[in-house]
């Protein structure tokens, strides 16, 4: 049987001096150097050229309907293309495609609903003058941009969907029927060009008519708009508003309320596509 030799305590004594002096002490092992993420240069020199019909819808706060309208839009105007024009982390067309087409090269998703193509971004953004352009189609048809960013972010702003926004003929302008919406209705219809019409896209709050404090909201500008008689009421769908877009239809109401807008517009074909027929 092997006997363990245990140090006595005068070694353990010695060693623990040692120790505390430093003697067994190695060289400090030099830390890894982090690694620096390139810098993200904004510069805003990407331009977007294209032959076809562009509308932007923008949106002037976050839950205003800008991307689902975006998508009735293009499901009522005939042969048509949205382009979600975000950061893929607030996209809300994920779902939206019946048959996906995959990733092209300038990094936008592809993929189709009947007859309309569905772009997004598959990257992160902070600013929109780092999104791609994206594919020009050479086919006749509507290109809905769902802008995605809030006006100031824009006008702060240079690149491709700043200038499509700023000389766009024609914006529509999402909002809901409550207070703090319809003051930024107001701010956003103000700031926009003056050669810009503005269509006012207003979900509604459930209610035939408008509240009196709700009313009270509604500022010059937007009054105007609404006696050229540039406001549609977009219909609240609680289901739509609590599932999001997915490959479903979407409900009647609201490609009708979307091909009076497109009829206002004038983009797109006469008859209505979907289920309006």
């Amino acid at each position: 049987m092997t006997q363990t030799a245990y140090p006595r305590v005068e070694e353990l004594q010695a060693a623990a001096r040692a120790l505390a002096d430093g003697h067994f002490r190695g060289p400090a092992p030099t830390p890894p150097t982090p690694a620096i993420a390139a810098p993200i240069v904004l510069d805003g020199s990407a331009t977007w050229s294209t032959d076809r019909r562009v509308l932007p819808v923008l949106g002037t706060g976050g839950g205003s309907g800008a991307t689902t309208l975006a998508l009735a839009l293009a499901t009522v105007a005939g042969p048509s293309r949205v382009i979600e024009c975000c950061s893929m982390s607030a996209t809300g067309l994920a779902e939206a495609a019946t048959a996906e087409l995959g990733v092209d090269t300038d990094g936008w998703s592809n993929g189709t609903r009947d007859h309309v193509t569905v772009s997004r971004s598959t990257a992160l953004f902070t600013g929109p003058a780092e999104v791609p352009t994206p594919t020009a189609l050479d086919a006749p048809g509507l290109d809905v941009l769902d802008v995605g960013w809030f006006l100031h972010h824009l006008q702060a702003a240079t690149g491709w969907i700043s200038e499509q926004l700023l000389k766009a003929p024609v914006v529509v302008v999402t909002a809901t029927a409550s207070v703090p919406s319809l003051r930024r209705l107001e701010n956003t219809v103000t700031d926009l060009p003056a050669s810009t019409t503005a269509l006012l896209a207003v979900r509604s709050c459930g209610s035939k008519r408008l509240p009196a404090h709700v009313r009270s909201a509604i500022g010059p500008a937007t009054r105007a708009r609404i006696t050229d008689g540039c406001w549609v009421e977009i219909p609240h769908e609680k289901d739509l508003a609590e599932r999001g877009l997915s490959g479903t239809p979407l409900p009647r109401s609201l490609l009708t309320a979307a091909h009076q807008i497109a009829q206002l517009a004038a983009v797109g074909e006469t008859t209505p596509k979907g289920h309006l027929a």
